[in-house]
């Protein structure tokens, strides 16, 4: 247990320091590479946390276990089938030189909801907490996901410098998280970055 608190201790130190990089940006606004390296170390570390909570946590939910194992492998399946998906449209779409996108992806899962990516890295690891049946990874997820609604704040931010109007209105069209259906989906916007 204690292991679970100091690795939520470096998860917070870790999520605090990413939002001041982000907060800092760059000179011409794109992504420091410190931030990225941050970032993907911060969703690691939360993993690595979310796992070790999962099935070392003494508080368990009173669930079936077999119901649970079902229930986190369905919503783990949906996980990685959403972040390849996303990620796909992502490397294909957006264009990315110097670490920034040069064209804003709407299509795809992007055409859905606005973080598809980070909903997929949620489903995986709140599959793991529905698995391991344990109240403090779901706990570890909840905190995770509020480091990401801070997160899209900034990211929010740059890609509204980056792309204008184009931006604006993909963002009042589209929800910025898990929204399954929708009676008229954003359209596709292929307007690129001018520069």
């Amino acid at each position: 247990m204690i292991a679970i608190g100091i690795g939520i201790v470096v998860y917070a130190v870790l999520a605090s320091f990413v939002l001041w990089l982000r907060r800092r940006g760059t000179d011409d606004g794109s992504v420091s590479l410190a931030a990225v390296i941050a970032t993907w170390l911060t969703y690691l570390v939360h993993a690595d946390t979310v796992v070790a909570a999962a099935f070392v946590d003494p508080w368990r939910i009173p669930v079936d276990e077999h119901a649970a194992l079902v229930a986190g492998v369905a919503v783990g399946c949906a996980g990685v089938v959403l972040f390849v998906i996303s990620s796909r449209a992502l490397l294909v779409g957006a264009e990315l030189a110097e670490l920034r996108p040069w064209r804003l992806v709407t299509s795809g899962p992007y055409e859905r909801c606005r973080h598809p990516q980070d909903q997929a890295w949620m489903m995986l690891l709140l599959a793991v907490a529905v698995i391991g049946r344990s109240a403090v990874a779901v706990a570890v997820v909840v905190i995770f996901f509020w480091f990401l609604t801070r997160l899209w704040e900034r990211e929010e931010q740059q890609l509204s410098e980056w792309f204008g109007d184009d931006w604006d209105t993909y963002r009042a069209t589209t929800p910025g998280f898990a929204v399954w259906r929708r009676e008229t989906p954003a359209r596709a916007v292929s307007h690129t970055h001018p520069g």
